[in-house]
């Protein structure tokens, strides 16, 4: 008769524990993969990665114990930011939307960076050293869809395999973009360092959205800072230098489209400042040729004194707004929700088409003699800083920022102490990742249920693999 032995008993935890572990980390690859591919039908990603939490806790019962020092920061960071979403309920608009937002930007993304968490954590090398393969693999195939997008179909906005939101696929060329500048500066003799990092940026290229040039130079500054400037000299010379690109950009952007004109921007930018959200208008040309139905504020003649991008003059508008809005008390929190941004602005300037508020935005509404549905035109505000601003308060924003800082911070000290193999590249990762979403979000809102999952998944990711450090 077999005999059951502790060693063996034991043995078989171990191996039942691996297994699980191991499907929940394939489904949880596949689910994160999935999500900008099928961005119409995400409730398939999405089960993947509910499978892979399925199989985590399996894992998790039979591990020897659970590590949550390197989380305990980070959870307490989005429980404020959870409470003030609650209060803000209390403001919103439409507490139905505000409502779901909390459940599937804060509950479900939360839950899923703890899933990511665990899983990186308890994991065995091997299985791990797996997983970010097939994690690489699945998040170059979006910059290489793109490339192809743009150059087979010539559309000159690319995103891969057709999502649906220009600026938010940025996210998924951000995200590559962040891992070849931290291969080509971990590994600069490497051929494979350069590949990847010449397909990032054509696609970021072929996807043509500002945010993301914004989320590239910021990365590259910082990656000089951190791993090759080593002296207060290195660093000032450095500075030097990136004032220098500035400035010459800022000369040879007088040559550019409104859309790049840095120059004109810098130049007028106190001019427009000045003026009320809804006054702004008279600077846009698609207020008087038909495209837009614009506030009573902006006037009945194109002021062509100032030439400057429609797009980024509506972002300006919309800053202003929202400032404005918050300027009493900033520390209430006006309604956490999903494209809500035109509505509880008018509702917090008692604003409508029969009584109009020069506080607005000054676009009202695309003109319904050239388009079949009119509705409001900006619903976010293209800056997810300030969309957090309005939405959350000032604590909402000082709680956010405080996570990515202990984020940034930690992958910072682990990448000058840990000898782990391919920790360095991750952790690198990590501070490029978390400037470049940093930079973009002044010009970009994630607010799609897509790129907030990727990105909580990324951050678990990341705090697992430091904890898999501190405890190595």
């Amino acid at each position: 008769m077999y005999k059951i032995t502790p060693f063996a008993f034991k043995e078989a935890l171990e191996n039942l524990k691996s297994f699980n572990m191991l499907i929940a980390i394939i489904s949880f690859a596949i689910g994160i993969t999935l999500l900008p591919i099928l961005n119409t039908h995400i409730k398939i990603a999405v089960n993947f990665l509910y499978i892979s939490l399925g199989f985590l806790v399996l894992g998790l019962i039979v591990s020897k114990g659970i590590k949550w020092r390197v989380v305990l920061f980070p959870i307490g960071c989005i429980c404020v930011v959870i409470i003030l979403a609650f209060i803000s309920l209390w403001y919103s608009v439409d507490i139905a939307n505000s409502k779901y937002a909390i459940k599937k930007f804060l509950f479900e993304s939360s839950l899923f960076m703890l899933v990511a968490y665990f899983l990186v954590s308890n994991s065995t090398q091997k299985s791990l050293q797996f997983f970010y393969i097939l994690l690489v693999v699945g998040i170059f195939l979006n910059p290489i869809a793109s490339i192809y997008d743009f150059f087979i179909h010539h559309h000159s906005r690319a995103t891969g395999f057709g999502y649906q939101d220009i600026i938010v696929y940025g996210l998924w060329i951000i995200i590559p973009l962040a891992i070849s500048i931290a291969y080509v500066f971990l590994y600069p003799k490497s051929i494979l360092a350069y590949i990847s990092l010449a397909i990032s940026i054509l696609a970021m290229y072929a996807n043509g959205t500002r945010g993301v040039y914004i989320a590239f130079i910021s990365m590259i500054f910082i990656a000089f800072i951190v791993k090759s400037i080593k002296t207060l000299r290195g660093f000032l010379i450095w500075f030097l230098l990136c004032c220098m690109i500035i400035f010459s950009y800022y000369q040879y952007s007088k040559t550019l489209t409104p859309r790049y004109n840095l120059a004109v921007m810098l130049n007028n930018f106190s001019t427009i400042w000045n003026l009320s959200a809804a006054q702004m208008g008279r600077f846009d040309r698609l207020c008087f040729n038909g495209t837009f139905l614009c506030s009573v504020y902006s006037g009945n003649q194109l002021d062509d004194s100032i030439i400057i991008d429609d797009s980024a003059l509506a972002r300006i508008s919309m800053a202003k707004s929202i400032i404005t809005a918050q300027k009493p008390n900033p520390f209430i929190p006006q309604g956490f929700g999903y494209l809500m941004f035109d509505r509880t602005i008018n509702h917090i300037f008692n604003d409508s088409l029969e009584n109009p508020s020069k506080d607005v935005p000054y676009p009202r509404m695309f003109n319904p003699r050239n388009f079949i549905n009119t509705y409001q035109q900006f619903n976010q505000p293209h800056n997810h800083v300030l969309s957090i601003y309005l939405e959350l308060g000032i604590l909402g924003v000082l709680s956010i920022g405080a996570f990515l800082l202990y984020v940034m911070i930690m992958c910072i000290k682990s990448l000058k102490k840990s000898n782990l193999k391919n920790q360095h590249i991750i952790d690198f990762f990590g501070v490029l990742f978390v400037v470049g979403l940093s930079a973009s979000a002044f010009f970009h809102n994630y607010y799609t249920r897509e790129s907030i999952l990727m990105i909580f998944a990324l951050f678990g990711i990341l705090l697992g693999q430091l904890s898999r450090s501190q405890n190595a």
